[in-house]
């Protein structure tokens, strides 16, 4: 289990593209995980979660302060629901962990639970309670924190994504429409110049649901012309 955390444009994805691809042979197999395990449904920001920030427009300082009370106590009690829930995730994930442990796979981590506990909300929570929580989750046999000039990450800040390209552009407005009606996210975008085939558009979706996509294209019979991961 390796797992690399470091702020977006840092290098964690090209790092363990090149550990999978130096490690291949010595392992059954490798899996990589994009900071969870999508066990349980992704948690929404409703709820109070992150509609906590509008602007306060009270009429006078004591109704701001009021607000201003009410606004810390929903983010704390967000806070605490979002590290709680995917608490559960992880523990779960633990059984999963174990078996491909036993298989002999190597497991990639892109960013790891620890994460939860360095968001602006959540670094302040009560230290033994973030202990006991931490020692729940499997601990990885190796964490590696990765940093780079502040530049140098403004210059990097792409994302990962499931890039589906299409021989002509009725199959990628197809994969739009049906996206769209189930809810899937992802959008249209021009095919990235690393990939030269297709029709000129691409459809982007993040990696996490590359098995939903491709069951998509296989179910409604969408004649694509490749599916890729790639920077974008």
């Amino acid at each position: 289990m390796l797992a690399f955390v470091g702020p977006d444009g840092s290098g964690k994805t090209t790092i363990i593209n090149a550990v999978q691809q130096s490690m291949e042979g010595l392992f059954s197999d490798s899996k990589v995980f994009h900071m969870r395990y999508n066990i349980l449904p992704e948690l929404k920001t409703g709820m109070g979660i992150s509609s906590m920030n509008g602007k306060i427009t009270a009429a006078d300082e004591e109704s701001d302060h009021k607000e201003e009370t009410k606004r810390s106590f929903l983010s704390k009690f967000a806070s605490w629901v979002i590290v709680i829930y995917y608490t559960v995730e992880f523990v779960i994930g633990n059984i999963w962990i174990y078996k491909l442990k036993k298989d002999d796979t190597l497991i990639l981590y892109d960013r790891y639970y620890y994460d939860y506990f360095w968001q602006p909300t959540t670094r302040d929570l009560i230290f033994p309670c973030r202990h006991f929580l931490i020692k729940l989750v499997s601990k990885p046999d190796l964490l590696i924190h990765l940093n780079a000039k502040a530049e140098d990450v403004y210059l990097r800040k792409k994302e990962l994504k499931i890039v589906v390209t299409f021989h002509t552009t009725a199959d990628a407005m197809a994969m739009e429409k049906i996206c769209k009606e189930k809810g899937i996210p992802g959008r249209l975008i021009p095919v990235p110049r690393i990939l030269s085939a297709g029709c000129g558009l691409a459809w982007a979706a993040p990696p996490e649901d590359k098995e939903l996509i491709e069951k998509i294209l296989a179910e409604r019979e969408i004649n694509r012309a490749g599916v890729d991961e790639c920077m974008v």
